[in-house]
């Protein structure tokens, strides 16, 4: 088994965009709700794996270029509220393996933000929500 031991040469693709340079930090997180089935029957809490849910939570720095490779606010803002992108990622731009997997599937943007603190780099922080498995 692979064992990472910094996060510094990943790769992400947003709708066929490669955006890997601009990536400050990103986390890919799956859960799945908790059901309550508690009845009255039970002296304890009952709980059931609910539905499965995924999203990628990824900090840029910021690039406000009209167009171009990676250009971040170009590429993001107009997806937002639109259909379903195809993103891809993985910590490690090497090749595709059983230890180094490639996360792919299809996801919404539901928000795009632009600004920060005075003084300091612009960074965005968006949050790519799964459609599906």
């Amino acid at each position: 088994m692979a064992i990472f031991g910094k996060f510094w040469n990943g790769t992400l693709t947003i709708n066929s965009v490669d955006l890997s340079a601009r990536v400050k930090s990103a986390t890919l997180t799956h859960n799945a709700e908790v059901l309550d089935i508690t009845t009255m029957a039970n002296a304890s809490k009952v709980n059931a794996p609910g539905i499965k849910n995924w999203q990628l939570q990824v900090e840029f720095e910021d690039d406000l270029a009209a167009s171009g490779v990676g250009s971040v606010d170009a590429t993001l803002r107009g997806l937002v509220g639109a259909a379903a992108v195809a993103m891809a990622f993985r910590l490690d731009s090497g090749a595709i393996s059983t230890t180094n997997p490639e996360a792919q599937g299809n996801v919404l943007v539901p928000a795009v933000p632009m600004g920060g603190p005075h003084g300091q780099s612009l960074k965005k922080s968006v949050t790519f929500v799964g459609t599906g498995d």
